[in-house]
């Protein structure tokens, strides 16, 4: 085997440096949703879309308090509405309602006063997300790996649905 010249093992010594620097944010990117996922923030998006329902949460509880519709019911709004009413500190795209990988939906009962639901749906199941999750007028986080339909009962659902932080 023939001796490397002095430039040849320059040359040999850059290209290892540009393999590391092409490498490594590829490798702390991996590690870093790897965490994420282990500790229990699925993909990633699951934060951002726990912190929205959070939001609508407390912008319902402030809607029906306050009457921001003004219309001397105390009942609870639509995303429409607080988006319209610039109620909500986060901000959609577009009329959609999504976020982060989320698509975000409200049900509210006909009869004033009554339950409401918010839901966050993965936009693109297995790839923005792989859980549902479900928050209530009284602040509960619900998450489930199938899609439930709104309103939803937990105490009917057994196995299908798990309180978060439970």
């Amino acid at each position: 085997m023939t001796d490397l010249t002095r430039q040849e093992r320059k040359d040999v010594l850059r290209l290892v440096l540009c393999g590391l620097l092409v490498l490594t944010p590829i490798l702390l990117y991996v590690v870093w949703i790897s965490l994420l996922t282990s500790c229990g923030f699925g993909n990633g998006f699951d934060r951002g879309a726990i912190y929205t329902l959070k939001e609508i949460h407390v912008a319902q509880q402030r809607f029906r308090k306050e009457d921001w519709d003004r219309d001397g019911i105390p009942d609870y709004a639509s995303l429409d509405e607080l988006g319209r009413l610039q109620r909500l500190e986060v901000k959609f795209i577009g009329d959609s309602h999504a976020r982060e990988g989320y698509l975000f939906e409200v049900w509210r009962s006909s009869a004033p006063g009554h339950p409401w639901w918010g839901k966050a749906s993965p936009a693109v199941l297995g790839t923005t997300g792989d859980r549902f999750f479900y928050v209530n007028r009284k602040g509960a986080i619900y998450f489930s790996y199938v899609d439930l339909p709104l309103p939803l009962r937990p105490e009917e659902l057994g196995d299908e649905v798990a309180l978060l932080g439970s």
